[in-house]
C-alpha cells in the first residue's frame, strides 16, 4: 500500500480518536506584512534560546536596546558581559555590524552566542542575541549554525 493511500485510509482519524486536519499552513501570530511589522514580531513574539541573525535588519531598528560593537576586543567583550544588568523581563543585546568584520575576527563572538558566556562571565538566560546584517552569507558559517535566520 502506497503512502497517499494510506493517509487517504486514515484521514480524519487517529489511535486516540482526535481529528486529523488537512495542512492549514501558518498557525502562528499572523505573517507580518511589513518590515517593521517583521521588527515589531520580533521584539514582541519571538521567543527562542538561540541567537537571532536578521538579514536585512538595521541596528537603529533595535536601538532602544544595549548595543555592542562588532569591533569590539575580546576582554572588552568580557567586561561588558561581566558588567551586564538585565531589565525585567526579556531583554535583548545587539551586536552592531557583525558582517562588516572579517571571518577571522566575527569567531570571537561564537562563545558567546553558543554558551551566552565569555571566559567566567555569563549572560542572564532571558536575554536573547540579535545579530542584524545586511548580508547573512557575508557572516561566518558558524555564527549562521549557532543562530536562528531570519529575513526582514
Amino acid at each position: 500500500m502506497s503512502i497517499k493511500s494510506t493517509l487517504k485510509n486514515k484521514e480524519g482519524k487517529r489511535g486516540f480518536s482526535l481529528p486529523i486536519k488537512k495542512d492549514i499552513g501558518w498557525t502562528g501570530p499572523k505573517p507580518a506584512a511589513t518590515r517593521a511589522d517583521k521588527i515589531k514580531q520580533i521584539k514582541t513574539l519571538f521567543i527562542a534560546d538561540m541567537p537571532l541573525l536578521i538579514e536585512g535588519a538595521n541596528v537603529t531598528d533595535f536601538k532602544e536596546y544595549p548595543q555592542v560593537p562588532a569591533q569590539i576586543s575580546i576582554m572588552e567583550l568580557q567586561q561588558y558581559v561581566a558588567n551586564f544588568k538585565k531589565k525585567e523581563g526579556r531583554s535583548f543585546i545587539v551586536v552592531q555590524e557583525l558582517d562588516s568584520l572579517p571571518v577571522a575576527e566575527q569567531l570571537k563572538f561564537v562563545t558567546l552566542l553558543k554558551d551566552k558566556r565569555i571566559f567566567d562571565c555569563s549572560l542572564p538566560d532571558e536575554v536573547q542575541i540579535l545579530l542584524p546584517v545586511q548580508s547573512g552569507m557575508s557572516v561566518s558559517s558558524e555564527i549562521r549554525d549557532l543562530s536562528y535566520y531570519i529575513r526582514v
